[in-house]
């Protein structure tokens, strides 16, 4: 897919979720008649369909090194917006996807990556990717990249009590003193 192609697509998914996010302040169908709304379940399951279309096409422009870093970056904020879950293995393994042209005051891991930002807006889903990439993660870098992740407060108490259950699983003992040490830095304030 060629840079226009997708920033097409990008601008295709920013309206969408705009127009879908005015839909849910402003229902207007609270008393819709059957056929209105079978009009409405077809749009919808049509509307889902493309939602894969769009997610599946963003994950390949995200994953195709040969696109500028400017375009994956965006790829990978939109498939955060999308919430597309399709793209957390690919998320994880290019965590390390750094905006460049990011300029900040105070570096923060979702601002200066934009992996680590779709991964805490896909949300509590992520979690269960995350913990098995951190079990087998050498690299500090990465590790401290999953552990923001797991630290977006939208999820990190839910993630602390599935870390926590998954633990008494884990009957090697290294891998469940990681895991325990996880779960105290979650609960830190």
């Amino acid at each position: 897919m060629n840079p226009t192609n997708v920033s097409l697509l990008i601008s295709s998914v920013s309206l969408i979720l705009n127009l879908s996010v005015s839909a849910q302040e402003n229902p207007k169908a609270l008393s819709q008649d059957e056929s209105s709304l079978e009009k409405v379940i077809g749009e919808a399951n049509e509307s889902s369909k493309n939602q894969e279309k769009l997610g599946t096409s963003l994950l390949g422009g995200f994953c195709n090194v040969k696109n500028s870093e400017k375009i994956r970056v965006k790829c990978a904020l939109a498939l955060g917006k999308m919430r597309y879950a399709g793209a957390i293995k690919k998320l994880i393994e290019f965590i390390e996807l750094r905006d460049s042209t990011a300029r900040i005051s105070e570096p923060s891991a979702e601002l200066l990556y934009p992996c680590v930002k779709a991964l805490m807006e896909i949300g509590i889903e992520v979690v269960p990717s995350i913990i098995n990439a951190y079990l087998v993660e050498d690299n500090e870098t990465r590790i401290l990249l999953l552990r923001s992740v797991l630290r977006a407060n939208s999820i990190r108490e839910t993630a602390a009590r599935y870390i926590q259950g998954v633990a008494t699983e884990i009957k090697e003992e290294s891998a469940r003193i990681k895991m325990d040490g996880l779960v105290k830095l979650l609960r830190e304030k």
